[in-house]
């Protein structure tokens, strides 16, 4: 267990041994188990539905779609980028690829107005 909601305690639990960049977005996915309203099972546990969502929702909130676009005009390595957003791989990883349709069309728009401009 890297972190947990414990909800009827009302705290987040996370491990010491994690770096800043780990438990930012850790935070950030027990905050969207918080702000969904799951419910864990008597053993603290989501289901595997809830941790996608929550995934999913702390990744788009780690990496708004501006922060993205600068990134992706800087570089297009996924570690060089994860480091300059301050978020770990998976989550750069997990929010690459769940863009919607127009993420997608902005992030090639900004591509090919860097590369008309480099």
């Amino acid at each position: 267990m890297r972190a947990a909601w414990i909800r009827r305690e009302r705290v987040i639990l996370i491990d010491a041994a994690l770096n800043k960049i780990e438990r930012r977005c850790a935070l950030a996915h027990e905050i969207a188990h918080i702000d969904a309203g799951d419910r864990s099972t008597p053993l603290c546990w989501f289901d595997r539905r809830q941790e996608n969502r929550a995934d999913i929702l702390a990744a788009r909130r780690l990496i708004d779609l501006e922060s993205l676009v600068a990134v992706y005009r800087l570089t297009d390595n996924i570690l060089e980028a994860a480091a300059e957003l301050e978020v770990t791989l998976d989550v750069m990883v997990l929010r690459a690829g769940t863009l919607r349709a127009p993420e997608k069309i902005a992030l090639v728009n900004a591509r090919a107005r860097h590369e008309v401009v480099a």
